[in-house]
């Protein structure tokens, strides 16, 4: 991702789960799921998953043991 995305929003793993959403729309991911793909660790993507569900931005939905 761009630097200056980095400097807008304050965190990596933010932009990096942002961009991951952004650019497969229509696409479910499991919390593991991004972690992989991002690179980030596990509670990086957590924490980040929370706040933009918090925001409005992501829509949490649980099926069996994984969200």
């Amino acid at each position: 991702m761009s630097a200056s995305l980095e400097v807008l929003f304050s965190s990596t793993a933010r932009v990096q789960v942002l961009g991951l959403f952004l650019l497969n729309a229509s696409k479910k991911f499991y919390q593991r799921e991004i972690e992989r793909q991002t690179g980030q660790p596990i509670r990086a993507v957590q924490r980040e998953v929370e706040r933009l569900e918090e925001a409005g931005l992501l829509v949490r939905s649980p099926e069996g043991n994984r969200v």
